[in-house]
């Protein structure tokens, strides 16, 4: 009676300490079987407040060994637990995204938002953040080659000032590992 009143006030510990003592469940198949009850209640409550910590990560981690352990009645329960830590890890990615975009860093935003997308395929924020950054990264090519071409044809037409700014700007967009790079450094 003390480990159901528990149970039902979701004092999993105690019902679990109450069902202890009260006798042996290998001569009560009802006592056992509320205890593997309770037992799955207190695994579960675990993941609940491991997710709440933000462990999102770890959660998803250990699902996959205690489902074969979910009672039938409790297995949607797990779905939406791991549907949460998919969520909560999705968010975190597109934050820290949406960060690296505010800082200038488009590349490495685009991988965050990657990220949020693969853990959460629901998420319109980073789908739109992803399809705008991929645009936008896709722009930033196109006119860095622009700059590129037009700093050769400076360059072939004996304008060295011109070329150089053209070859500096291209390399801005391009990256410091870039061809437009190679030719500012080399007219420096």
């Amino acid at each position: 009676a003390r480990g159901d009143a528990a149970f039902r006030r979701a004092d999993y510990p105690g019902a679990w300490s109450a069902y202890q003592q009260a006798g042996d469940p290998a001569d009560d198949p009802e006592l056992a079987a509320r205890i593997a009850r309770t037992r799955w209640f207190l695994i579960e409550s675990s993941l609940r407040t491991q997710l709440g910590q933000g462990y999102a990560q770890a959660v998803l981690n250990v699902l996959p060994r205690f489902a074969p352990l979910a009672p039938p009645d409790r297995v949607a329960a797990l779905a939406e637990l791991a549907r949460r830590a998919r969520t909560q890890l999705g968010s975190g990615h597109t934050q820290l995204g949406y960060e690296l975009l505010e800082a200038d860093e488009p590349l490495a935003a685009m991988r965050e938002f990657t990220l949020a997308v693969s853990w959460n395929p629901e998420d319109e924020l980073a789908g739109n953040l992803l399809t705008s950054t991929a645009e936008r990264l896709r722009r930033e090519q196109g006119l860095g080659e622009m700059f590129y071409f037009e700093g050769m044809e400076h360059f072939r037409q004996g304008h060295d000032f011109r070329a150089r700014a053209s070859f500096h700007h291209s390399s801005k967009l391009l990256g410091d590992d870039s061809r437009a790079q190679q030719r500012f450094e080399s007219m420096t």
